[in-house]
């Protein structure tokens, strides 16, 4: 097996702290009535308003410690199939069950539009959340540290791979949309989301909603094995606020 299956035993991988991101205590930004946006290592998350703030720091812990847990064993741009196989069966073990799953493998020259990729079936409300954190970063300078962070865990030399996220208003439920993109570019990227030349593009869409009951048993010890690494590795998002009615 690809993954380990035993919580105590997955290893992380050690942190280079080559900057902090400064932004780590993402509850402590939100204002209530606010949609809100984190880059999470290789990962963008953008929140609905209504999602409890300890409902929130779950997702972003879970959505990071599974990303480490995949890069301690694999090189997510070098081997996307393999790393996600670990990505996706850790999320498994700290609780997120699978309700729905698709896949597309493409061969696509030219220019793509990557957000249109990414939230092409997600569902519309997950989708439309989707938009307003891509928009976000989009509009960041190459020298943010989310976009830096973001560079550092996607782009590779002849290969990229990134997750989008989206967690939707769920009622008493915790739930996220997912969308994990792995594609072969010989161009440097020249933006968030912005390629040149692309072969080969493997995506595919999951809904998840987390046993929360499960989760609360592991939570601190995925917050004990995180460490710090929070701190270097996930950076808030400034979102254009809109009024919220509801």
């Amino acid at each position: 097996m690809l993954f380990e299956t035993n919580l105590d035993s997955i290893a992380l991988p050690d942190l280079v702290p080559t900057r902090t991101a400064g932004a780590r205590r993402l509850p402590a930004q939100v204002r209530k009535g606010d949609n809100s946006a984190q880059v999470n290592s290789g990962a963008l998350i953008t929140f609905d308003a209504s999602i409890p703030e300890q409902a929130l720091e779950d997702i972003s812990n879970s959505i990071l410690f599974c990303q480490l847990a995949a890069d301690k064993k694999f090189d997510r741009k070098a081997a996307p199939q393999e790393w996600s196989t670990v990505f996706l069966g850790t999320l498994s073990i700290v609780g997120w069950i699978v309700q729905s799953t698709s896949n597309k493998s493409e061969t696509a020259r030219g220019a793509v539009d990557w957000a249109a990729l990414a939230t092409s079936r997600m569902s519309r409300t997950a989708a439309r959340l989707a938009d307003e954190g891509i928009a976000a970063c989009d509009a960041l300078p190459p020298t943010a540290d989310a976009i830096l962070i973001w560079n550092d865990a996607v782009v590779g030399p002849a290969s990229n791979f990134f997750v989008i996220a989206a967690a939707p208003s769920a009622g008493s439920s915790t739930a996220l949309s997912l969308t994990l993109c792995g594609f072969q570019s010989a161009v440097p990227n020249t933006g968030f989301l912005a390629w040149g030349l692309q072969y080969d593009i493997d995506t595919t869409w999951l809904d998840l909603t987390l046993n929360e009951g499960l989760y609360a048993k592991v939570r601190q010890t995925i917050i004990d094995k995180l460490g710090d690494r929070p701190s270097y590795l996930v950076s808030a998002v400034q979102l254009e606020q809109t009024e919220h009615i509801g």
